[in-house]
């Protein structure tokens, strides 16, 4: 586990990209803590998406549904 806290501390831009992310999709505010838990989660997953500045996989169907309403086509995490 401390790896991973060491990965996102030291990736704390693309964490910081991942809350502005997630910050349109649910057009809410994520707070930085959000973002980490987030992060965290994913890393302990065994995957990198929320530090890579890609969608956690729980929040996909947010990615889905802003990109059926047109509102996210185009963006480099859509694809």
């Amino acid at each position: 586990m401390s790896d991973a806290l060491d990965l996102i501390r030291n990736n704390k831009s693309a964490v910081l990209a991942t809350m502005a992310d997630l910050s349109v999709l649910t057009g809410r505010a994520v707070g930085q803590t959000d973002a980490l838990r987030l992060a965290y989660r994913a890393v302990c997953r065994g995957g990198v998406e929320a530090l890579s500045g890609t969608v956690v996989s729980e929040y996909r169907y947010l990615l889905d549904r802003a990109m059926a309403r047109g509102s996210w086509s185009g963006h480099p995490i859509g694809q």
